[in-house]
């Protein structure tokens, strides 16, 4: 492993791989961070344009796409840090003049920001250096000590992390539609390497998606477990516990969100140190190890860099969030069995034993030897504290949320959706989860109780769906109705043009038909011009001869006085 949080499967080439062995080996740098992405996305736009330059969009559905810098470091100077922008490319593709315009819209996003940015080519990258590098980078890491010291037993110590998978996945809703990669977290217990909690959504790394793994961890997962189909029993996977502590990353746990997991659920959070994500080695080690044995053979995984006239492996993409989420339990429940930790340093106790090191076989001995480190907490008490929070209104259709409508004992015995048709709609506290529409939970004023509150029959088609699917879907139909108003009013014009068309036609023939007659002789004859009217209609559609027709014609033009009559 290495010291920065960037694993070796995640370039995607030679080249950005030559260049990280660099940077690994330099002792002033600090940080890195790959592929760091230039945003806010109106920003860069607006940057774009202003340098007269087309901002790069993406060929099929035509939006503008994120534009990223291959590396961002972190650099070390002799009182303070500063940080350097640095993009790969090949000398022969600077020659291209797209390519051009591209690189300077970077180099203006990074000179807002008086970032220092510069260009590497291959031609910077000593090659004897590089492969010496390479052969070192295995031993560059030592083991990770610091959590295996105060793992003594099964919950002493998780580890968190999060990754972007390596594969693409398509909407349940619209399999035609790709949705991009998942962010993956998962949970291990340092003692036992035991996979405890996870989460796969569309959430970035973020507070958000590190509580949904968390909720997992405390998940019944039979009954979890059972909501993808996947019969287990508990010992298959035991685990639905709080830990003593939590490992984790700067970013998700500092700050105010970290506090109150603490206060609220009695977890000692450790965040890592600056520049050493390599004391989150374990985590980081399986997400290398779920790469190889599952992701990389799935249909839309992330290839090698593809170059020109290769198929897009996006458009292989054929797995939605279910789907991927089910593939990740199997390979968790495989990890826990099967898994054989090599390296796993065993004490004298376990050697006496003559114990095996898997992680569930580390669990049971642990349970039975080291116990004291579990806790447990009620279904509310975990989702008050870690699902997130958002305000839904009380309808005369439901409970709505996000576009869908939910009900609950509570509010049918109520009435509460009588009271908002008879007097008006009012707000409700309530939380969710992201990654499952079937179910909102109310949050009552100063009560630790949540009630569960389930869709109403009429959105029952979103039911085990996700709420990033629910929304572009929701997104989609609104898009759906600005393009109707424009057909709208397209076939409205085209409906006037018409009807002026004939009106026109009409005025035409009625003023060269025109006889001299009074306003009140033209009125005066209505009834009996119906019923020669009458008589000339049934003889059309009893298909009389059109010769007959015209000496019918001629026969009602002189009853009616005369005049030029058009047939």
């Amino acid at each position: 492993m290495s010291k920065f949080y960037i694993t070796v499967q995640h370039f995607m080439s030679n080249f950005e791989l030559s260049y990280f062995y660099l940077l690994e080996w330099s002792p002033v740098i600090y940080d890195i961070r790959k592929q760091y992405p230039l945003l806010p996305l109106e920003e860069i736009i607006a940057i774009a344009e202003l340098a007269g330059i087309n901002h790069p969009i993406d060929p099929q559905t035509k939006e503008p796409i994120v534009m990223t810098t291959d590396f961002l470091l972190t650099v070390g100077q002799k009182i303070d840090t500063i940080e350097q922008a640095r993009t790969l490319r090949q000398s022969k593709d600077i020659q291209s003049h797209r390519t051009i315009e591209k690189l300077e819209i970077e180099r203006l996003y990074w000179q807002e920001r008086n970032i220092d940015w510069g260009i590497v080519t291959e031609q910077e990258i000593p090659e004897n250096l590089v492969k010496n590098l390479s052969w070192l980078h295995p031993y560059h890491d030592l083991e990770n000590l610091y959590p295996l010291s105060e793992a003594f037993g099964p919950g002493s110590v998780y580890q968190i992390d999060a990754t972007i998978g390596d594969i693409y996945l398509v909407s349940s809703l619209d399999r035609n539609k790709i949705i991009g990669r998942p962010v993956i977290y998962i949970v291990i217990d340092v003692f036992t390497r035991m996979i405890v909690g996870f989460s796969v959504s569309l959430e970035g790394p973020s507070w958000l998606g590190a509580m949904l793994a968390l909720e997992n961890v405390t998940t019944n997962k039979v009954e979890f477990c059972r909501q993808y189909g996947i019969e287990i029993t508990p010992e298959d996977w035991p685990y639905h516990h709080l830990p003593e502590s939590i490992l984790a990353d700067r970013g998700e746990f500092e700050g105010y969100n970290a506090d109150n997991l603490v206060n609220a659920l009695n977890i000692r959070v450790s965040n890592t140190p600056p520049y050493r994500a390599d004391w989150k080695g374990i985590v980081e080690r399986n997400f290398g190890l779920t790469n190889e044995k599952m992701i990389h053979w799935l249909p839309g995984a992330v290839r090698k860099q593809r170059e020109r006239g290769d198929k897009d492996y996006r458009l292989d993409a054929v797995l939605d969030l279910h789907q991927f989420r089910r593939l990740m339990i199997h390979q968790i429940l495989d990890h826990n069995h099967n898994h054989y930790l090599k390296d796993y340093s065993m004490d004298e106790f376990m050697i006496q034993d003559y114990l095996q090191p898997y992680p569930i076989d580390l669990w049971n001995w642990g349970i039975q030897n080291r116990v004291g480190h579990l806790r447990t907490q009620s279904e509310d008490v975990i989702r008050l504290n870690l699902l997130p929070s958002a305000q839904a209104s009380v309808t005369a259709q439901g409970i709505y949320y996000n576009g869908c409508c939910y009900t609950c004992e509570l509010a049918l015995r109520e009435q509460w959706f009588v009271k908002a048709r008879n007097e008006r709609r009012w707000k409700v506290k309530i939380a969710y989860d992201p990654r499952f529409v079937d179910h909102i939970y109310l949050r009552l004023r100063d009560s630790p109780v949540l009630i569960t509150c389930n869709l109403v029959e009429a959105d029952l088609r979103f039911k085990g769906k996700d709420w990033y699917e629910v929304v572009e879907y929701f997104e989609l139909q609104k898009q759906y109705q600005e393009s109707s108003k424009t057909r709208k009013q397209q076939t409205q014009a085209n409906f006037h043009a018409q009807v002026e068309q004939i009106v026109s036609e009409a005025h035409k023939q009625t003023s060269q038909a025109k006889i001299p007659q009074s306003n009140r002789s033209r009125v005066q004859g209505i009834l009996q011009n119906r019923c020669t009217e009458k008589e000339y209609e049934r003889s059309k559609n009893l298909g009389v001869e059109e010769n007959t027709i015209q000496e019918l014609a001629e026969i009602i033009r002189k009853r009616s006085g005369g005049g030029n009559m058009v047939v």
